[in-house]
């Protein structure tokens, strides 16, 4: 069925874009199908079953294509090229994407045939040993290159004349889940046109590289996720991170840093969104002094430190700017401050899995939250406060009994806790649910006397007997106080 519709589509001479992707039954057959779309600019043939060896020549008539993106298609080994001269034919692609096959390093030198390429995806391909930048040196234009999980090892090497002309144009460099070591970044310094850098999940461990990092001027976003880094640098290595004036972006999370780390990170001018969680010691006390010398972070993540302590909004007073703020999985105790509202940018919070206590902040003050959830914070649900036991009021469903006071002590509320009454009754509603019940009875029971003749027979009866019951009752208790009496 998609075979014979690509036959009907090769009369489409002015066709640009084809998206194929995600269609298992496309194999290899397909591919002469494709050849009389010379017009073609875009072509996505991912997650299908084309197989076996890879030939850049059966898309060498394709002269125009500026993008192919063949992710996941099961190619496997060598990269084969045919006729060199075809494959100049594909002078304008400019995007090639060819990650999750089961390449081997051969691919490398055989892409140097095509130099018009910016951006390279080769992540997840099977590679091994240590990066040889020489091989990348024909794709003098490359600007994105992804290399993230290919298996290499080692460091990241750019020796002798290559230095000053292998990646000049490199601006995105994806290099996560291999095995580089610490010394990858002492090679990066040579590209100072890096604006994107990712190095997570690589075993470089030492202290946070910062001297080495400050030659990379224009970097904008960089990666250090579970890079096994454990120390902060000395103070004049800490200051050269000035340089870095285009630096927004920190990502160090999963690691195992000192609290020293924050101050030093403090001296990244531009740094707007910082990651930290899971990077500190369990247990340890909340870095206050750290953050002061934060005025421009839009996004701060601490979530998953075990942070002990209460929450100190002293270290978010110069937080202007700041937007998204998560605290959650620490040990924090104490109430929310209602000074928090002087952080008036949140659009995002979490105080969600510690020890917090009392009520959520007053809802007629600047924190518009309860009970009509008014201005920024109205987007802030109850999972911002999730699984703090003594937190309560709206939007929690856990009601205080008192809103005048705020518990200071867990351990105190969870003694008076235990002498008071486990149900909470709305009095108005039992009332009300009261009466509606009686006149729903009585209606009834007249309703079945009016419609039943014996029923209300005996009933009369009934009330008649009791009547006169309870009058011979009365006049015998009566007559025999009086003989007492008289006696």
């Amino acid at each position: 069925m998609i075979k014979t519709g690509l036959e009907m589509l090769s009369s489409l001479k002015k066709l640009e874009v084809l998206d194929l992707s995600l269609n298992d039954d496309i194999d290899k057959d397909i591919l002469p199908s494709l050849t009389t779309l010379t017009s073609l600019k875009l072509l996505d043939l991912s997650f299908t079953s084309l197989n076996g060896n890879f030939r850049i020549s059966d898309f060498a008539a394709l002269e125009n294509l500026e993008m192919l993106d063949l992710t996941r298609c099961d190619f496997n080994g060598a990269f084969e090229i045919e006729g060199s001269e075809r494959v100049s034919i594909l002078r304008k692609l400019k995007t090639l994407k060819l990650a999750a096959n089961r390449f081997n390093e051969s691919v490398i030198t055989s892409l140097s045939t095509l130099p018009s390429l910016t951006n390279l995806d080769l992540s997840g391909n099977y590679f091994t040993g240590p990066f040889l930048a020489q091989d990348f040196a024909a794709l003098e234009n490359l600007e994105m290159l992804d290399l993230s999980g290919c298996g290499f090892s080692g460091t990241f090497k750019i020796e002798g004349s290559e230095r000053g002309s292998i990646f000049r144009k490199l601006k995105t460099l994806k290099l996560g889940s291999n095995q580089f070591n610490e010394s990858v970044i002492t090679s990066l310094k040579t590209l100072p046109s890096l604006t994107n850098l990712d190095l997570s999940w690589n075993p470089m461990s030492g202290p946070f590289p910062a001297q080495e990092l400050s030659h990379l001027t224009n970097l904008e976003e960089l990666d250090l996720t579970l890079t096994q880094l454990n120390d902060t640098p000395n103070i004049e290595a800490c200051k050269t991170l000035s340089r870095l004036k285009r630096l927004e972006t920190i990502n160090l999370s999963e690691n195992n840093f000192n609290k020293s780390i924050i101050s030093c990170l403090s001296l990244v001018p531009s740094l707007k969104i910082l990651h930290l969680s899971n990077s500190f010691p369990w247990g340890s006390s909340f870095p206050v002094q750290g953050f002061l010398n934060f005025s421009d972070l839009e996004v701060l993540l601490l979530n998953n430190n075990g942070f002990s302590g209460t929450i100190p909004m002293e270290a978010f007073a110069s937080f202007h700017h700041l937007e998204v703020l998560d605290l959650s999985d620490n040990n924090l105790v104490g109430g929310i401050p209602s000074s928090i509202q002087s952080l008036s940018s949140l659009r995002a919070l979490s105080f969600a899995y510690n020890n917090l206590n009392g009520l959520l902040p007053d809802p007629t003050t600047g924190l518009c939250r309860l009970p009509e959830m008014k201005a920024q914070f109205g987007t802030f649900t109850e999972a911002s406060y999730e699984d703090n036991p003594f937190l309560c009021g709206p939007p929690l469903e856990k009601k205080c009994r008192n809103y005048s006071q705020v518990m200071a002590d867990p351990s105190t509320q969870e003694d008076k806790e235990d002498n008071d009454k486990w149900y909470d009754i709305d009095m108005t509603c039992f009332y009300g649910s009261s009466c509606s019940t009686c006149v729903v009875v009585f209606l009834g029971f007249a309703a079945v006397l009016y419609t039943n003749p014996q029923w209300r027979r005996r009933w009369l009866d009934l009330v008649e007997d009791c009547i006169f019951t309870c009058y011979y009752f009365l006049y015998d208790s009566v007559r025999k106080l009086s003989n007492l009496f008289h006696k």
